[in-house]
């Protein structure tokens, strides 16, 4: 982060370490130095660095919205780096190697392969278990690997199926989120209503089974 902030003075800046600060260049960085601690901690290797930065509008009602740009995801211990620009594509780079990114041609949700996460807190995570428990039998499996900003790579590299989650920090998607979509990722908010966890899931699926998740997260949240 700081070698991003000595080189780019005039930009802002969102980081989960880094607190945030107001720039007036118009573009913005989201960083997550580490997406993925506690699997750091444990010597896991899903884990990765996660940088995306985007040109910030400011309307005259004075909320101002953010659109990414560019975004990287890079897995040190996997030796893989996921990268996208807006309306150029999305690609995974590994070694010297490199490859185009697509999702998967998956069309019967049953035979899905979906990712999800957890929050921190224990009572939204006793909410999420329900969802997953009500998914559980409708589709082929379900992974909790630990890092979202990979998820979102492994949807968009056809690795799964589809990821959800609720409550994901801008930092925990800019990138990844970019990237999924570059991909032709499908990429949605899904709203519900449950007191526990309020906050909408980002779903990420490839095309073919988009409709049909959607409609079991929402039968399964509310």
């Amino acid at each position: 982060m700081a070698s991003i902030q000595s080189a780019r003075p005039d930009d802002g800046l969102l980081g989960e370490e880094g607190g945030e600060r107001t720039g007036g260049s118009g573009l913005r960085w989201i960083i997550d130095p580490l997406d993925g601690t506690i699997n750091y901690m444990y010597g896991l290797p899903n884990w990765a660095v996660s940088i995306a930065v985007g040109s910030v509008t400011q309307p005259s009602d004075e909320s101002s919205t953010w659109t990414a740009l560019a975004g990287v995801v890079h897995v040190p211990a996997q030796q893989t780096t996921y990268v996208a620009e807006l309306g150029r594509g999305a690609r995974r780079h590994y070694g010297s190697g490199m490859t185009e990114l697509a999702p998967s041609d998956c069309l019967d949700v049953s035979r899905a392969l979906i990712a999800t996460g957890f929050s921190y807190d224990a009572v939204r995570r006793q909410d999420q278990g329900r969802v997953v428990a009500m998914l559980l039998p409708q589709v082929r499996d379900i992974r909790r690997l630990g890092a979202a900003s990979i998820d979102l790579c492994l949807v968009a590299d056809g690795k799964i199926d589809a990821f959800y989650e609720s409550g994901l920090a801008p930092w925990d998607r800019a990138a990844g989120e970019l990237i999924a979509r570059e991909a032709g990722v499908h990429v949605t908010a899904v709203e519900a209503h449950r007191t526990n966890d309020p906050e909408p899931i980002l779903l990420a699926s490839c095309p073919g089974v988009a409709t049909a998740l959607e409609s079991l997260i929402k039968a399964a949240r509310n």
